[in-house]
């Protein structure tokens, strides 16, 4: 049985430390990518279980529409850390990126699909790194008491 513990909680650690190496990735060349205007199309949450506020977070969604090279797209992407958010957070992303708001917004260069409303790192990175780092240190401490 902790065989199985541990190879699923192994396979979960490489898979979120891939995702988490590609967040970063994308988020630190972010910033160097070209700004282009958009406009906000939805500006929008939901509940979810688990997190904050009495047990309650929420996942903000902001989706705004932009043209490049003629060619126009559509995305929701935030920052490269989407992540929950408390109530107070919600509040103040929404009441900063109604509908109809223009907006400046990074695009990828070589994949205008991909853009991004605040480009870079955020603490919120850090926060994600620091506990990889803390579950590694209890995982391999698990391992050699054994």
């Amino acid at each position: 049985m902790t065989q199985i513990f541990l190879l699923i909680f192994t396979v979960l650690a490489v898979v979120g430390s891939i995702k988490l190496l590609h967040n970063l990735h994308n988020a630190d060349i972010s910033r160097k990518w070209p700004k282009y205007s958009a406009t906000i199309i939805e500006s929008g949450y939901e509940k979810v279980g688990g997190g904050f506020d009495e047990g309650i977070a929420y996942r903000v969604t902001i989706s705004y529409r932009y043209i490049v090279d003629g060619v126009q797209y559509e995305n929701s992407n935030y920052d490269f850390c989407n992540q929950y958010v408390d109530k107070n957070e919600r509040e103040q992303l929404l009441a900063r990126y109604p509908v109809g708001k223009e907006i400046t917004v990074r695009v990828n260069p070589k994949k205008p699909a991909n853009a991004v409303i605040i480009p870079g790192v955020t603490w919120r990175h850090y926060f994600w790194i620091m506990l990889s780092f803390v579950l590694l240190y209890l995982f391999l401490k698990g391992i050699m008491s054994r």
